[in-house]
Formats: structure tokens, C-alpha cells, sequence
């Protein structure tokens, strides 16, 4: 029955603690401030001078950051004082050696006592180690039971007291053949000197002196009880934090996490011992928890209890494991303090003798020649550095030999007692005192390894994420068949055969996989085919033959024919390549888990986002690294024009689409007679939502077709659900990029070829960094649909064309929104942004500091960064994967110019493209730090309600360079922004006339963030005066028109009338003609402007005759006003980058034709 409280028992009572200068110490007083905030005094003895030692180690200890940040720096440190009394005294003194005044004070005031102090030196002299864990113990308990209200003593011992013996221990004393209190003093009587040969045979199978004199000290306590409630808690191997007060936190390199760290360190790659034995390690904040609970649970009970805490029985993990997580952490990240830096692939040895050997010939001979060179005939730097070898081997000598006995021996310790009084608190805290034994143990130990960087090398990393945890590229999966000696001479080739290429979604009798011939036949011969075959015999007059041929050779053109052979061949294929061009291919392994898990469920729809053509490749590549169902991939029809390289991706299952065929009835009702067939038999469908490759590197809005067409088997009850998984895919280069820009400054596309894929030769000598996969959550379409029916009961997309329409919609952006949130930002995108922000040159120190100041604003926004290591090797990083873009002169980086007439700086346009990467993040805090910057410019007051009014104007104007959900109110959305950047300090409001500024520490904030707006206000700022061409009465072509604003684009860029190259984008100056017609500024022709297809002769072959689109753009009333159209370009010119601004100038008109002639030739 839940009745225990950890708060109750502790509430308004004074706490005793020793060895809070230690790891266990410091994590439990930082829990009690943290947690138990009503917890009365707490008495820290401390050897020395207390006060001083207290504030100087443990305050400023980095454990205290996370109540220092929660609690307001100035407000802790009073809270600290007012709890946490330091007390000088020495446990192995008579009373701790306190004052008077002191002793006085806990007597009276300390009710509870947890006894953390230990030398916890396993080589500790037996006589040393007597006093500390023995007689320390004994003098503190035997003054605790002259307190006045002593209500717990807990006494933290060691689950190792049993480890004379081997095998299963439960919660009970050791089993000690002697007098533990006549050896005791036998060995403090005894010669220092005889103290050392005598040992063995004093400790008997005991491994060391720790464990030896805790066994000692266990049974002594009981004997002395009397009536004190006493608890012995037990902790196996104790550990970094596994959650808090932050996950991995260490600050202690004893037992396990020595290992680790000389691991990390290159000095030790091997230690003796068995892999297959269980390593019994826990977190220490599970130890501090069974802390509180054992308190809990004792307190004014007059009794004995004994509380073991591992993971021996309730999650067994094995050396094995142990050295593989480790190994693979320290391989994928750089540590500057590593001596070795041979990646290392941690061993164990069974066998001693081939230990010994290893280590004679890999470090003692090494270490000896380099000593005696240097003693003889090396420099000064020599010597010191031999010094540092020796010390560092003597470290390895006694690293293995106080681990081997835990690398050898099997020992399970249960914690029974421990888990059921855990499972007696009350509800409300076992969220906040969870004992925690069974978790992840790969995320455990890549924490302990970064909580060991971090702590206590002192090495500027971020925390380990999921993400970064699995590269195919340097760390590939190998599946048990591959560990053979064929698999080890030819392993891509084992990789590729090993895979079972599951096509259909792997469930046993829930499908037949369909052949091509097939389906080509149901959907041949569907009603919808048929019916689109009558009214093409009709419209052209043809025959049935003729029309069903045309419709055959449709299908071929269209259809894949996914075939096994090839799929092995292209997988071993990419393999190579992408070894060759990525230094790293990092795949989230929950998402993979979450697609296996919802595979049953219905038809699976994967919808990555789309910023190369390698997005076609890397998601098959993943599925089948995981022996997961091979998706068909909708593929535009510009690839049937690749040789060879067609007839791969067909087979390799990819279907072929036009463009646009809304005007082709035989095309349209095959098409999607064909995907419906597909979804319809459960064959898993890659598509791209956004539709066509982002150039700019933000996402594009959702094109919904495909997607409904997907949706409709689901509505027609043709499958039980659709599982859509959006994936965010981020690359630290893209293949594409400078072909991006060049399309942006108005060159054609080039169209793809096989002979423009052989001169792409040269990128497989291109490093492409690093690729991030992330299959985020999967989407329901059933469970999306009852979670709309419940907010609008009427809601039936089953039947209601227009709820259909709605559904499509709030799909296709809810799949946006996740892609979005789950895009990890690169190296390349942070540095691109610190760069462009500082474009007249910034200092390798600073370009440091701001990206480490980046990377965790990115963080607090919720967004992740693909990179674990230092700031400065972040930098060096990205600088290089851009060393083509980003140029130093006289220290300073700045963005490179280019030597191609025309193109010079081109740069900025790519570094643009990778800025854009987390430019979600930023856009809404961007929009009201440019609107603000306007405003004040303006008249210097700004009302909140002003703010806020004339931002909605700004985030209508760029409503096409972002993806806003619709369902989303704009105005509480910007409220919103506000008040965050309020809430941060960025913005204050005055309290007397409730005006808005920006606070000095904010000024920075706005600027940064308004740099990744300005350029686009400043494209559709050249645009509208652009729209003076098409005065009076004038019609422009509108890609004529798309040009000539490029041109003026270009032109005030050269003259300093717009500060951001970036703005001569083409692609936001199309998107700036189709927001002026949709705010009624310009009228633009249908530019699909299909004529109806002409009809031939009967008996004659004929074809759809289309007509060339050819738009025309010209200015709706109102706007071939001069006044009116003046005013519109004016109130666009509010918001740019205060520099001399035509919209402010009288005559605009003319002032406009003056400086730019070619808008009066148009």
C-alpha cells in the first residue's frame, strides 16, 4: 500500500551529511535544495575550513548550474544560506573534532544522518583505510546517539561487503568468520611497515581494503545499534547521473569511470577480464533516491534494514556491451586532451597471461626504450614527456589490477527490498524519487562518457543525441551472418546479399506481392482507365485499340518494376559511394523502431523533405540497412531522360509523373488508378510533399495532390489506416548547391543526362560531411480525422468533398510542421549564419563565440544541432565543408567573392541556402524584431497592440516564404513572440506608458534576427517598385517581368540601395508576383491556359493539341494609380534595413526611371 513520504519524513528536520566534498555527497545535497525544498538545516561536516571549502567546491561546484539557472543565481545563494550550515570537523576525530558551539548545534537541531564519507581508494594502506571506513563510521554513530532526536542514521555502504563470494546475495549482512572489533584494533597495533605483506591474508578473498573494511564496519554497526533506527544502503559500481540533476553528470574518475576516461584518453585500449561478465553499475541518482526512500521508510522506526541498489538483477548489462558503447562514443568524438589517438576499439582479455603480454609489448617495452632515449639523448621536452608515459603506464598497472576482480567474478545482489519499499511512495513522489534501475544502457554509457568530457576533462561538448548515436558510414551495422570470414573479406558485398529485401509491409499472409503484369492489368482494366479510355475515343475520335494502346504505353512509361537483383546491386552500389563523399550518415534508430512498430497498421506513406536528389536514394538505402519494406518512390518524369540511370531507378521502384497533367484526362485517371493500387495493396509510397527541391533551403508549402490521391482507398474503407512518417533529412553540403544558385540568378536549369552524370565524377573526390535522417513520428490518418471530428462534430471528409479538401490541407502542413521540427541544424548552417551576419569580416575567436552562442539558442528553441563536440572544432568544420564560400583576409572571415563575371558574389546566395536551414526557428521572433527596428525608427514610442498590428502586415507580405499553419491564429502567434522575447530580457515594456524597446542586453538579439529578414523584404521592396514598369496600362510577360526585377535587384544591390545579395533570389521574386495577385496588386493570366485539344479527322492519329503557357502580368485597379501604387511600395520600404529609401523620396516615379531606365523600356 502507498504510505511513504520522503517530504513528510524530511519536513521542517535537520539533516547530518559527510563526504559532501565527494560525487555521492554533492549529487544528494543538490537533490535535498533541489527537491526537499522544506527540509530543515543541513549540516555539511566538512574537513578544514568548512565555509570556505563549502563555497568554493560544492557551490561553485557545476552541479548547482541547474538550480542557479532555475532559481535565479542572486535568490540561491540566500536560499543556500538560509538551509546548509558548513561545519568543520573530521570523522576519524572523537566527536568529528567539532567546537563546542557546533556540537552543541547538531545535537539539538540534526535529527537525520546519511554518513557518505569513505576512502573509496582500493589500494588504500588496510590500517589507513581502517580509521577512515571503520572508526570514522564508529565515531559519527556513536555520537549520533547522544542527539537529541536522532530519527535515521543511514550508513552508505557497498553491495561489494558480499564480494568474497561469488554468485546470488541478498539484502543481508556478510557472513564474517571472525571478531570484526578485535581485527580492528589487531591491525591498527600493528607496524606500518609489516602492514602491506600482511594484508592478503588479513582481507582473505576480499579484493581491496575498501571493500574488506566496509564489510567490517556493517558488522559493527549492527552489533552497536541499540535502539538507533539504522539503514545500510548498498550501492553496486556508482556512476554518472542517468537524469539528474542533469544526465551524465560525474565529477569522480573512480572505478568504472576511470576506465572509461583513460579510454577516452587513448591510454588504456584493453583490461583482463571476461566480457561475458555482468558489470553491476548504477546511476547515482538512483543511489540518492534509495537514499531517501531507505529515510523515508526508517525513520522513527526502531529497526535494522539493509537496501541494495544495482542493475545485477533488474537489467543486467556485461562488460561486452559496456566496451562496444564506450569505444563507439570515444570514436565519433574528438577529445582534445587524448594522448592516443588510434580509434579505439575497447578489449577484454580472459586470459592473463596474453594480458600481460599485450600490455609488456603495447605499453611497459614502448614506455621503457622512450624513457631511456630520452634520459640519454632526448631534449627537455623529451624527459618530461617520458615522465608523463611512465606515470601514465604505473596508472594502467594499477587500473587493472584493482578492475580485474570486478571484470572476473559473477556476483547478482538483490534488490527486492529496495524495489517494493521504492513502490510504497505515495504517487505524487515517485515522479520526483523514482529509483530508476531499468533504462537504455547504450544512451547510459554515451552519457557517462560525455559527463566525463564534460566535468571533469573540462572540454566544451554538448549532450549526446539519438541522432548522431548511429552512422552507417563510419560505424555500419553488421548483422550476425556478416561476421564470417567472407563477410570479413568482402563486407559490402555480404551487407548487400545479407538483407531479406522485404517489398510488402513483412506480414506474413497480409499480402501477395503483386508482379508488374499484374497490376498493370487491374488498373488497365479499372472503370475509372475504361471510362477515361471512352471519353478519349470520343474527344479524338479514335478507335478502341488505338486509345487502349495509348493508355498501355502510359502505364509502361509511368510503372516500376522493382526487381531484387538490382536493389542488391544499388545498395552495395551507394555503399561505396557514400563512404566516398560522407564523412558520417547519422539515422535516428527510435524513428526506424517507430516504422517497424506501425507497420500492421495500414499502408505506410514516407514523406521526406526534399533538398537534393540524393533524398531519392538515402531513404531506400536506410530501409534496407534495416530490412524494412522498400518503398516505391514518385518520381518527376525528368529522369526517364538519363540513360541507364532510368532503367536503374525503375527497378529499383520508382514510379515516373509528370509535372502537371490536371488537363490530360487518360494521364490523370492512370495515375491515380496506379497509386491507389499501390496503397490499396499496403506497398509502402515515398513522395515529396513540398513537390519540387527547395533551392532556397527553407521548406516550401505542401502541394496536396499526391496526397490526396493516398487518402482516398483510406476514406473509401479500402484499408484500416493510413501511417504517413514524415523525414527530416539535413545535409552539411548539398551536391546541388552552386547549381541552385546559378538557377537562382535566372540560368536555365540543366537538364539531367547521362553525360552530365559522368562529368559528375569528380564529387566522389568531394567531401559532403555528414547527413542526417530523422523518421519522425508517424501520423494516423484515422486518428487525425477522430481528433478533428472531436473539435468540429459535423467534420466528414467520408463524404463532404469540402471536408475532404480540409482534411488534405491540415495534413499536408501537420506533415510540414513535423519535418520542420524534426530537421537537425548542421555545422555548415550555423557557421553560413554567423558569416552572413557579419559579412565586412569576423575573427576566428568570435566566429567561436557567436556559434557557441547559436547552437544553444537553437537548443532552448526546441530545435537540435548535428554536432556533439567543441564550439572551435564546430567551427573548423563547417569552415571547411565552406572553404569554397567563405574566405580569411587579415584574420577576418568573410563571405568569398567569386572571379566569374557575373556571378561574384554568388556566396552569399549559398550560404543563404544553408542559413535557411533553421531560419523556422527564427522567422516569427524575426518579423517583430523588423517590424520593432521600424517602427522605432519611426517615432521611437511602440504600443505592444502597434507592434503587433503592423507585424501582421510583414508576416502577410512573407506568408509564401514560410510555411504558417492556417489553423493558426497570426495575431496570437505574434502576441506570443512577444511575449517570449519580453519574458527573455530581449524586449522590455515600460511601466509608464506600457511603450515597447529593446534592452541593452537585447540590441544584439533584434540585429541577428532581423538579418535573416531583411533580404527578403528588401526582394519584394525592388519588386513593387518593379511594378512601376507596368505603367500606364502596360502588359509584361511574367517571366520578362521575373527578370527585369532580378536585374533591378542587382542593380541596387551594386549602388548600396539594398544591403543583402541574397535578395536577387529568383525564386522570391516569383513568389513576389503571386502574392501581389493574390493581394489584387497585379493581375496574372491562367498560366496553365490549356485550350480545349482540337479534333482531327476521323481514322487520322491525333494527339491533345496544348497551348504554350504564356502569362501576362498587369496592375489591377486601384494600383495603376501612381498615387496609390506609391503608397504600397511605401509601406513596404518601412521595414527594410534603414539606408536611403526611394519610397521616401517625393516623385518616386520619375526618381525610379532616372535610376533605372530599362523599367521605362518595359
Amino acid at each position: 500500500m502507498a504510505s511513504l513520504s520522503v517530504l513528510s519524513s524530511l519536513k521542517g528536520r535537520g539533516v547530518l551529511l559527510t563526504g559532501c566534498t565527494g560525487f555521492v555527497g554533492k549529487v544528494l545535497l543538490e537533490k535535498l535544495l533541489r527537491d526537499v525544498t522544506e527540509v530543515g538545516r543541513i549540516f555539511v561536516i566538512i574537513r578544514g575550513n568548512a565555509e570556505s571549502r563549502f563555497w568554493s567546491e560544492i557551490y561553485e561546484s557545476k552541479i548547482m548550474t541547474r538550480l542557479k539557472s532555475e532559481r535565479g543565481e542572486r535568490e540561491f545563494e540566500a536560499f543556500v544560506r538560509s538551509k546548509v550550515v558548513p561545519v568543520s570537523g573530521d570523522v576519524q576525530q572523537n566527536e568529528l573534532g567539532l567546537k563546542p558551539k557546533d556540537l552543541e548545534m547538531v545535537r539539538q537541531q540534526a535529527q537525520v544522518i546519511v554518513h557518505c564519507a569513505a576512502t573509496v581508494d582500493f589500494k588504500e594502506r588496510l590500517d589507513k583505510a581502517v580509521r577512515q571506513n571503520v572508526l570514522g563510521t564508529l565515531n559519527l554513530f556513536e555520537l549520533a546517539k547522544t542527539f537529541n532526536h536522532l530519527q535515521c542514521f543511514v550508513h552508505v555502504s557497498t553491495a561489494y561487503v558480499n564480494s568474497d563470494r561469488q554468485g546470488f546475495h541478498q539484502e543481508k549482512l556478510p557472513p564474517l568468520r571472525f571478531d570484526c572489533e578485535e581485527m580492528v584494533q589487531m591491525i591498527l597495533q600493528m607496524n606500518p611497515d609489516d602492514i602491506d605483506k600482511a594484508t592478503p591474508g588479513l582481507i582473505g578473498n576480499y579484493p581491496n581494503t575498501y571493500t574488506f573494511t566496509k564489510a567490517m564496519a556493517e558488522i559493527i554497526l549492527k552489533n552497536r545499534r541499540g535502539n538507533v533506527p539504522l539503514v545500510f544502503l548498498r550501492p553496486t559500481i556508482i556512476a554518472s547521473a542517468l537524469v539528474e540533476p542533469v544526465p551524465g553528470w560525474i565529477d569522480s574518475i573512480a572505478a568504472v569511470a576511470a576506465a572509461v576516461l583513460y579510454g577516452g584518453l587513448g591510454l588504456v585500449t584493453f583490461l583482463p577480464g571476461d566480457k561475458t561478465v555482468v558489470a553491476d553499475i548504477v546511476p547515482v541518482d538512483s543511489v540518492i533516491n534509495g537514499i531517501l526512500i531507505s529515510i523515508a521508510k526508517q525513520s522513527d522506526i526502531d529497526g535494522f534494514s539493509i537496501f541494495q541498489v544495482g542493475t545485477s538483477k533488474a537489467n543486467p548489462v556485461q562488460w561486452l556491451d559496456l566496451s562496444t558503447y564506450v569505444s563507439m562514443y570515444w570514436r565519433q568524438h574528438n577529445v582534445e586532451k587524448r594522448i592516443n589517438h588510434t580509434p579505439l576499439r575497447f578489449r577484454f582479455y580472459k586470459n592473463q597471461s596474453l594480458y600481460e603480454t599485450q600490455f609488456f609489448l603495447k605499453h611497459k617495452l614502448p614506455s621503457t626504450l622512450f624513457s631511456t632515449y630520452a634520459k640519454h639523448l632526448g631534449t627537455k621536452k623529451q624527459q618530461k614527456e617520458a615522465e608523463l608515459l611512465e606515470k601514465a603506464t604505473r596508472s594502467m598497472v594499477a587500473l587493472s589490477g584493482a578492475f580485474v576482480h570486478f571484470t572476473t567474478n559473477h556476483w547478482v545482489f538483490d534488490v527486492s527490498e529496495m524495489q517494493k519499499t521504492a513502490n510504497q511512495l505515495i504517487d505524487s513522489e515517485r515522479s520526483v524519487f523514482p529509483l530508476r534501475l531499468e533504462f537504455e544502457w547504450e544512451h547510459y554509457f554515451r552519457f557517462l562518457c560525455y559527463g566525463l568530457q564534460k566535468y571533469v576533462l573540462k572540454e566544451d561538448v554538448r549532450p549526446p543525441t539519438d541522432v548522431l548515436k548511429i552512422d552507417l558510414v563510419q560505424e555500419p551495422r553488421r548483422m550476425p551472418g556478416e561476421r564470417t570470414f567472407f563477410g570479413n573479406m568482402f563486407p559490402d558485398a555480404t551487407w548487400a546479399f545479407s538483407r531479406k529485401y522485404h517489398q510488402n509491409v513483412g506480414l506474413d499472409g497480409l499480402n501477395t506481392l503483386r508482379t508488374p503484369i499484374e497490376t498493370k492489368g487491374l488498373v488497365l482494366k479499372s472503370s475509372r482507365v475504361r471510362t477515361a479510355v471512352e471519353n478519349l475515343m470520343k474527344l479524338e475520335d479514335i478507335s478502341e485499340a488505338e486509345a487502349s494502346k495509348r493508355a498501355e504505353q502510359v502505364f509502361d512509361r509511368m510503372a516500376h518494376t522493382m526487381t531484387l537483383k538490382i536493389m542488391r546491386g544499388l545498395g552495395f552500389f551507394l555503399r561505396k559511394v557514400f563512404r566516398r563523399i560522407y564523412q558520417g550518415l547519422h539515422v535516428e534508430e527510435k524513428g526506424i523502431d517507430r516504422i517497424r512498430q506501425n507497420l500492421g497498421n495500414g499502408p505506410l506513406l514516407l514523406v521526406p523533405s526534399h533538398r537534393s536528389y540524393v533524398d531519392f536514394l538515402l531513404l531506400s538505402y536506410v530501409l534496407y540497412e534495416y530490412d524494412l519494406p522498400l518503398p516505391h518512390i514518385a518520381a518527376g518524369e525528368d529522369f526517364l531522360s538519363i540513360l541507364f540511370v532510368n532503367w536503374v531507378f525503375r527497378n529499383s521502384g520508382a514510379f515516373f509523373m509528370r509535372r502537371s497533367f490536371k488537363h490530360d484526362g487518360l494521364y490523370t485517371a492512370i495515375f491515380t488508378e496506379y497509386v491507389q493500387r499501390l496503397v490499396t495493396d499496403w506497398s509502402p509510397i515515398e513522395f515529396f510533399i513540398e513537390g519540387k527541391r527547395s533551392r532556397t533551403g527553407k521548406s516550401l508549402h505542401p502541394k496536396f495532390g499526391l496526397l490526396s490521391i493516398c487518402m482516398e482507398p483510406f476514406l473509401q474503407n479500402k484499408v484500416p489506416d493510413l501511417t504517413i512518417v514524415p523525414v527530416s533529412i539535413s545535409y552539411e553540403k548539398v551536391l546541388e548547391a552552386e547549381l541552385y544558385s546559378n538557377e537562382l540568378l535566372g540560368e536555365q536549369k540543366i537538364k539531367e543526362s547521362f553525360s552530365g552524370l559522368l562529368k559528375a565524377r569528380s564529387i566522389l573526390k568531394t567531401n559532403f560531411g555528414r547527413v542526417n535522417i530523422i523518421a519522425n513520428a508517424p501520423i494516423s490518418a484515422k486518428a487525425f480525422i477522430e481528433k478533428n471530428v472531436s473539435q468540429k462534430p459535423n467534420f466528414n471528409p467520408y463524404k463532404d468533398e469540402a471536408d475532404k479538401k480540409q482534411l488534405t490541407s491540415d495534413l499536408a502542413y501537420a506533415i510540414t510542421s513535423s519535418l520542420n521540427q524534426g530537421l537537425t541544424i548542421t555545422t555548415t548552417a550555423i557557421v553560413a549564419t554567423v558569416v552572413l551576419a557579419h559579412r565586412k569580416g569576423i575573427t576566428f575567436e568570435d566566429l567561436v563565440t557567436k556559434a557557441e552562442w547559436l547552437r544553444d539558442d537553437i537548443v532552448l528553441r526546441g530545435g537540435s544541432v548535428a554536432y556533439e563536440g567543441v564550439s572551435k572544432n564546430l567551427v573548423s568544420d563547417g569552415l571547411g565543408l565552406l572553404s569554397n564560400l567563405v574566405t580569411k583576409v587579415r584574420q577576418n572571415y568573410i563571405p568569398a567573392l567569386f572571379t566569374e563575371t557575373g556571378k561574384m558574389n554568388q556566396s552569399a546566395l549559398i550560404l543563404d541556402y544553408y542559413r535557411n536551414q533553421l531560419i523556422h526557428l527564427y522567422a516569427q521572433d524575426g518579423i517583430i524584431a523588423c517590424t520593432l527596428l521600424s517602427l522605432l525608427s519611426q517615432n521611437g514610442n511602440v504600443t505592444k497592440d502597434h507592434l503587433i498590428k503592423e507585424a501582421l502586415f510583414l508576416r502577410d507580405l512573407l506568408g509564401l516564404e514560410f510555411v504558417n499553419d492556417p489553423k493558426k491564429d497570426p495575431q496570437s502567434e505574434l502576441t506570443n513572440t512577444v511575449d517570449s522575447l519580453l519574458r527573455r530580457g530581449v524586449l522590455r515594456q515600460n511601466t509608464s506608458d506600457a511603450t515597447i524597446d529593446i534592452t541593452q542586453n537585447g540590441q544584439g538579439i533584434i540585429t541577428f534576427v532581423s538579418q535573416m529578414i531583411w533580404p527578403l523584404i528588401d526582394s519584394y521592396w525592388t519588386a513593387s517598385i518593379s511594378l512601376i514598369s507596368l505603367q500606364p496600362n502596360l502588359r509584361v510577360q511574367r517571366k520578362v517581368l521575373v527578370e527585369r526585377m532580378q536585374w533591378i535587384a542587382e542593380k541596387m544591390f551594386a549602388e548600396g540601395q539594398i544591403s543583402f545579395y541574397e535578395s536577387c533570389s529568383m525564386e522570391i521574386l516569383q513568389n513576389t508576383v503571386d502574392l501581389f495577385a493574390n493581394w489584387d496588386v497585379v493581375v496574372v493570366e491562367d498560366e496553365s491556359n490549356h485550350s480545349a485539344p482540337q479534333q482531327k479527322k476521323k481514322g487520322k492519329k491525333t494527339k491533345a493539341v496544348v497551348v504554350q503557357e504564356n502569362p501576362y502580368v498587369n496592375l489591377k485597379v486601384p494600383f495603376d494609380n501612381d498615387a496609390r501604387l506609391h503608397q504600397f511600395i511605401e509601406r513596404i520600404s518601412k521595414f527594410k534595413r534603414p539606408l536611403s529609401d526611394y519610397a521616401t523620396q517625393t516623385g518616386l516615379r520619375s526618381v525610379v526611371m532616372t535610376d533605372f531606365p530599362v523599367l521605362a523600356k518595359l
